[in-house]
């Protein structure tokens, strides 16, 4: 038997379309479809999910959510993904292999 990958967790965001506020009913569908790794919110009129998603791949991680989206059945749709691009000296050090001193001299 194959040994099975290991799963990481993928940070990123989902941008909602075609609903601009939060409600109560949103809230409990989107967490009742799945997506209850995620942080529902709103900012500017625009809704959006903040996902730290378990999967074995980024693009899994992603698609799931989407499905999870959909699966709430009230009417969003997601506009856009965005990654999570701030990240520490440690955690790029940990994605690269090597050092946190050394990613401090490659950004020096």
């Amino acid at each position: 038997m194959a040994a099975m990958p290991d799963r990481k967790t993928y940070e990123f965001t989902l941008i909602l379309a075609s609903q601009p506020e939060v409600t109560d009913e949103i809230a409990d569908a989107v967490y009742g479809a799945g997506c209850d790794d995620a942080t529902l919110g709103s900012r500017c009129g625009v809704l959006y999910l903040a996902f730290a998603r378990e999967a074995d791949s980024l693009w899994g991680a992603i698609s799931s959510a989407i499905t999870d989206v959909k699966r709430a059945n009230v009417g969003l749709s997601v506009g856009r993904v965005e990654p999570d691009d701030l990240v520490t000296t440690g955690e790029i050090a940990e994605r690269l292999g090597c050092s946190r001193e050394t990613v401090r001299l490659y950004a020096l």
